[in-house]
């Protein structure tokens, strides 16, 4: 009888009717105790099949406890079973966000895989692929570089490869790089990726292109090569075509995507078409609270601002904050996000930015010369104050080394201070290029800007990123850290073709001050001026940059 409510359970499971699959599953678990006992295995698996079910219905405290469940029984027999247990625990964790706690059930899945089957067994691939997704959405990239990569070895050693398998860790590590900001690291992993898809792996589906295609297409985008972008965008709509047919919200997801590339290079024109293309979508499948069907407005809310018609742009925005409203609560970040477009929208109109002291002039890295590592020597780095206006000192100095030095400490915290100002006014006039979340911090405008502005706001990456499209330099910074290999920087991008970079060090600091940076600096051997942006393509220069890492691990142990 216990067999038949299964049977019946995994047919409700299979039709998505898991509701109904759990109470067959927990049919099944009350008659296989009474048969078994409590700590028989086939009672573990009742226990994670209602797990399973749980998860479906994405109420994860329900599946982790029924998980918990079934890993008591399995930990009892010794069972390799029990890796499953955590395994699963560990997804749970991951969608929930507790990242720290999926990290440490994968990991002692792993333990367990690697104890039982050999440390190159695929399970123990897959472990290590789960684990660096863990600390990729954690935001610790270095971390999961390190555990893709010895996930790829496996699988690169295997006598039957599964290229689908490889392809898919190497969009993983291209991802990775893409979240660093190294976008030229990203689409080398992303073509190995698509090569594998369309020459070797003879299973490979039209939609594993255009995944593949979609990530070729973000990472060209965020290096600011539009064109590349958007062949890929078309590509994928090609494929989607064929799929799902024009009216399918995939491919309006593409039409938004299109559409935010025309706004960005000027062509407002083909943005307003694009965005119009998946409106015309959304209302044909009756889907117009769908969250894309928002952004769409939102798309037309920021050309609208750029060509001045502010009146059609507040039509439009608030037209994607009703969509929002009704799909997400009113602290989600995608409706304080349109919040925050519409307070940007007034202050076009009305003109109040943030003023800025004339202290930096736009043109400063364009007319700077650069010279090759070997013109160059007595690579230092160079500290400045340990507050928040530390890291606009070290960009101050970097950009205007000459009149830095030659002023008084006054009138250094003024240039620092002015790119304090100059950062608000960015986030002002282009809010549209900064994350809610990741950015912002799930902050008001008006409230980042205004703890920014009072020095209450330890600055960081999104001040860096600010800065890197307002003068089309890029940022490099190397994290001082005590442990592990010598690491990839993380890089802020200006979405446009440089070949300058002004390269950082930064070190963990605790307490309220956060984090303190530092900046690279070197002599040019023929004049000893000292130098401050360097070359994009010159790869000695990362060599140097480890180098002094080296060094201020040494020093401060």
């Amino acid at each position: 009888m216990g067999q038949s409510y299964n049977n019946i359970g995994l047919v409700y499971f299979e039709q998505g009717e898991y509701e109904q699959a759990i109470n067959c599953y927990t049919k099944t678990l009350q008659i296989r105790i009474q048969d078994f006992g409590e700590t028989n295995p086939e009672v573990a698996n009742c226990y994670s099949n209602i797990g399973v079910a749980y998860s479906k219905l994405e109420n994860y405290d329900a599946a982790i406890e029924y998980h918990k469940k079934a890993l008591e029984i399995r930990l009892i027999k010794d069972s390799v079973e029990a890796a499953k247990s955590y395994n699963s625990i560990g997804v749970c964790y991951s969608r929930k966000k507790a990242y720290n706690e999926a990290i440490e059930s994968f990991k002692k899945a792993k333990e367990i895989y690697c104890d039982k089957l050999g440390k190159d067994h695929p399970m123990l691939s897959t472990m290590y692929n789960n684990i660096g997704n863990a600390y990729l959405d954690k935001g610790w990239y270095d971390d999961a570089l390190k555990y893709f990569k010895k996930s790829l070895e496996i699988k690169l050693n295997e006598s039957n490869r599964d290229f689908i398998a490889i392809a898919y860790i190497y969009n993983d590590i291209g991802s990775t790089y893409l979240a660093k900001g190294l976008c030229d690291e990203a689409i080398e992993y992303y073509k190995k990726a698509l090569d594998l898809i369309e020459k070797k792996a003879k299973s490979a589906s039209d939609m594993d292109k255009i995944i593949t295609y979609n990530h070729l297409s973000k990472a060209y985008f965020e290096k600011g090569q539009y064109d590349e972008s958007l062949e890929y965008h078309k590509l994928i709509i090609e494929k989607e075509y064929s799929k799902f047919g024009e009216d399918h919200p995939q491919v309006a997801i593409i039409y938004n995507k299109i559409a935010l590339i025309y706004y960005f290079t000027g062509h407002y024109t083909e943005g307003i078409d694009y965005s119009n293309k998946a409106l015309k979508v959304f209302s044909k499948i009756a889907q117009e609270n769908h969250p894309e069907n928002a952004k769409s407005y939102i798309i037309l809310g920021h050309i609208y601002k750029r060509k001045k018609d502010f009146q059609k742009s507040e039509e439009n925005y608030m037209t994607a904050q009703k969509i929002l409203g009704q799909i997400y609560s009113g602290n989600h970040p995608k409706v304080l996000q349109v919040k925050n477009f519409l307070t940007c929208l007034k202050k076009a109109q009305t003109k109040e930015f943030t003023q800025v002291p004339l202290s930096h002039p736009i043109d400063i890295v364009t007319h700077y010369k650069t010279f090759s590592c070997d013109e160059m020597e007595n690579f230092s780095n160079k500290d400045f104050t340990n507050d928040h206006l530390g890291l606009f000192h070290c960009v101050a100095y970097a950009l205007q080394t000459y009149d830095y030095v030659k002023n008084s400490s006054q009138k250094r915290n003024e240039m620092a201070s002015s790119l304090r100002k100059l950062v608000a006014r960015i986030l002002e006039e282009q809010i549209e290029l900064f994350d809610e979340t990741r950015d912002l911090g799930r902050k008001p405008l008006n409230e980042y800007c205004e703890e920014l502005l009072n020095n209450k706001l330890p600055p960081g990456y999104t001040e860096l990123k600010a800065l890197a499209h307002y003068f089309k330099v890029q940022f490099w910074v190397f994290q001082v850290i005590k442990f592990g290999n010598l690491v990839s920087p993380d890089v802020m991008n200006p979405r446009t073709n440089t070949d300058k970079r002004i390269i950082l060090f930064l070190t963990k600091k605790n307490g309220d001050l956060g984090a303190r940076f530092s900046l690279m600096v070197a002599k040019n051997k023929k004049d000893s001026q000292e130098v401050t942006i360097f070359r994009c393509k010159d790869k000695e220069i990362q060599g140097r940059a480890h180098y002094l890492v080296s060094n201020m691990i040494d020093k401060a142990d």
